[in-house]
């Protein structure tokens, strides 16, 4: 193949890496973020307060989880983003 084909298949191979590292900030991030937020006004009252119910183990189970995602998700996302750096870092004049 010629250098104008091989750049085209860098660039999209790029384009696939950073469209996965989009959703993963999208899907991964955002929704344990909002979810974390939902959540968050009754975390603040027990600990003030103690004025919920305590905190059951499937409670804190579930903010653990929570937080492991949203850094998983940012850890995959960055590692797919530095992927299409280092595509775009083969393209050829």
């Amino acid at each position: 193949m010629g250098k104008t084909a091989d750049n085209e298949r860098i660039k999209l191979r790029a384009t696939y890496y950073n469209n996965i590292a989009v959703g993963l900030v999208l899907a991964g991030c955002l929704i344990p973020y909002l979810a974390l937020v939902r959540g968050i006004g009754e975390i603040f009252d027990w600990m003030r307060h103690h004025t919920v119910a305590e905190i059951t183990f499937v409670g804190w189970a579930s903010i653990i989880t929570t937080v492991l995602a949203f850094f998983l998700a940012l850890h995959g996302a960055k590692r797919f983003r530095r992927a299409a750096n280092d595509q775009i870092g083969k393209l050829q004049d």
